[in-house]
């Protein structure tokens, strides 16, 4: 799991840098932490990256001396449309909670900080993550990421035992099976077309006889035997143009 932290105070940030390594260590996890000392630092970060789930979790000061917490949370849900990366904002007043509200935090957690504030908090936040229905977890990079499941295109094998993972900003090679990740979806707008790929049936074009034209204008070849299943389908879940 990855986790940002972003205060312009650099004692709070180590301070809670060694909370959540604690927390690591106690819970067995395999947590990655990078630390930003300023709203801009991370914000040109996220903005070089371009990713949806560069960081399950970012503990996001709100007042700093340039770029706020609010104006790069702003950035995160309203221009990066990314509801996925769990917000949990510290701060010395609780007077900001309200119009925090917008932007869709996980928790709020007032200043100064402690250990078991913090235990607590990321025991509800990644409990959250783990068994979050509406994103899907894999391993890219050595890093943990997460993806909405409503930006997944298709997963298609490819080459060395790897799944390609193909979302509407670009893709990913990670190792699992088709299978595996067919029983993690718990998604009714994903199908198994053939052996070695599974859709997401939103993102259908148009079905062309034996072809389904996906809305990267990718052509995946339709056995025969799920021509009219595939069909029936769409048809019962709704979507996808058929020609």
């Amino acid at each position: 799991m990855n986790i940002a932290i972003c205060d312009d105070n650099s004692g709070l940030c180590a301070q809670l840098e060694s909370y959540i390594i604690n927390y690591s260590k106690q819970r067995l996890m395999d947590i990655n932490i990078e630390v930003y000392l300023s709203g801009e630092e991370l914000y040109e970060y996220i903005t070089k990256n371009q990713l949806e789930n560069i960081y399950s979790i970012i503990f996001l000061d709100i007042v700093m001396l340039k770029m706020s917490g609010i104006e790069v949370s702003n950035f995160i849900r309203n221009e990066l449309h990314n509801e996925i990366v769990q917000i949990i904002y510290v701060s010395s007043h609780d007077k900001y909670a309200m119009q925090l509200f917008r932007y869709h935090p996980f928790d709020f957690i007032i200043k100064p900080l402690t250990q078991e504030t913090v235990f607590r908090v990321l025991d509800k936040c990644t409990n959250y993550i783990i068994n979050n229905p509406h994103a899907f977890h894999f391993q890219f990079n050595k890093l943990d990421h997460m993806i909405s499941l409503s930006n997944i295109i298709y997963f298609e094998t490819a080459y060395d035992k790897k799944i390609k993972l193909v979302h509407t900003d670009g893709e990913y090679l990670f190792y699992d099976t088709i299978e595996k990740i067919l029983s993690a979806l718990h998604n009714d707008f994903f199908y198994k077309i053939h052996r070695g790929c599974v859709i997401n049936c939103n993102h259908i074009q148009r079905i062309d006889g034996n072809v389904a034209v996906m809305c990267d204008d990718y052509q995946i070849p339709i056995p025969m035997r799920k021509q009219k299943a595939l069909i029936n389908y769409i048809k019962k879940i709704g979507g996808a143009r058929h020609e």
